[in-house]
């Protein structure tokens, strides 16, 4: 072979290594985010009389009296400054900064690799250290939609395991206690919480005939056709547990429920429902504004796990699981409801406050 064609095809396939690689990085980097170009976002700003600039990713908003007073805030991050964004993109962090506050978190540490030690030796330390309360959820440090957590650990011989196959995807995992409750997700815009919804668990409902993949796969196909999502992270030992040991194969009887995932995220096909927030506790209201002060955001999506959010936090088990410094809106705007038709209208508006 030709030396310089040798040559050139060396370079033509380091290029396109680099190419793909900052694909899968920027891949890797997509979350959640409010999206203020999406068309209910845009819809908004005729009602509000709000103009968006794209090119410099801003809004704008004027008085209409003769001064013509302007304020203009640019959406770049969410208006979050850069201290706020860099602890919610770290779970561990998050929790530690929450802690501080004397915010409740579930308990937790975190767990990475070492030039001198391996993570399973620093494990045995950190455990001794703080010993944590089966089961257990581990999760990257970084993830987001529900992607790579697994949940439901019952004992040191699973989280090893469990560990060591998460390993082979990232280099930082935090471990933390399994909490239990419904899921909700808070929006804090600017001190004000401007909505809250729950998401429901996951689950399929035996007919006697289909298999279970077959009904996760019917579940998949109305959620899709309902603009929703469908279930990509599926636990099949919480399955078998339920079923007796069933498998994909398997056949539910008539009106059998069960929970095909305990990952309660609205990307993993979770269903949402807009609570009436009269009905939430004062104290409830008073810590999610807290959170978003402790951090440092203008903006917070904020998911809390708790038996009773019309009770106060103090008096039962309500905890924060993470906080996004991001958050979509497309779950607040979800709901069958008039007030995901104005939902865009009331973001914006409460950017201004």
């Amino acid at each position: 072979m030709n030396y310089k064609l040798l040559i050139l095809i060396c370079l033509i396939l380091i290029y396109i290594y680099i190419i793909l690689k900052k694909h899968n990085n920027t891949l890797k980097s997509i979350k959640e985010h409010l999206n203020f170009t999406d068309d209910y976002m845009k819809k908004s700003y005729k009602t509000t009389g709000i103009t968006l600039n794209t090119n410099e990713m801003s809004l704008e908003k004027c008085n209409n009296n003769t001064t013509k007073k302007c304020k203009k805030i640019h959406y770049l991050y969410n208006s979050n400054p850069l201290s706020a964004r860099e602890i919610c993109n770290h779970k561990a962090i998050t929790n530690q900064t929450l802690t501080g506050h004397n915010i409740p978190v579930s308990g937790f540490f975190l767990l990475r690799h070492q030039d001198k030690q391996t993570p399973l030796a620093i494990l045995e330390i950190e455990l001794k250290r703080k010993p944590l309360k089966y089961p257990l959820v581990i999760k990257p440090i970084d993830g987001t939609h529900g992607t790579n957590v697994i949940i439901g650990i019952k004992n040191k011989t699973e989280l090893i395991n469990e560990l060591n196959k998460l390993f082979k995807l990232t280099d930082a995992i935090i471990i933390e206690e399994q909490l239990t409750g419904k899921d909700y997700r808070v929006l804090v815009i600017n001190d004000d919480v401007v909505d809250i919804v729950e998401r429901e668990v996951i689950t399929i409902i035996g007919n006697g005939t289909s298999t279970i993949q077959e009904l996760i796969q019917k579940r998949n196909e109305k959620q899709k056709t309902n603009g929703t999502y469908p279930t990509h992270n599926l636990d099949w030992k919480l399955i078998a547990e339920q079923t007796g040991g069933l498998d994909g194969t398997g056949i539910l009887k008539p009106n059998q429920t069960i929970i095909i995932s305990n990952v309660r995220n609205f990307h993993n096909g979770a269903n949402i429902n807009r609570l009436d927030l009269s009905t939430v506790h004062p104290d409830n209201i008073a810590l999610f504004r807290a959170v978003n002060k402790a951090i440092g955001l203008n903006v917070g999506g904020i998911d809390y796990m708790g038996s009773d959010i019309t009770k106060s936090y103090k008096d039962t088990d309500g905890r924060i699981i993470e906080v996004n410094s991001a958050p979509g809106l497309d779950l607040h705007v979800n709901p069958k409801d008039n007030l995901s038709q104005h939902m865009g209208e009331r973001v914006v508006l409460q950017l201004f406050q």
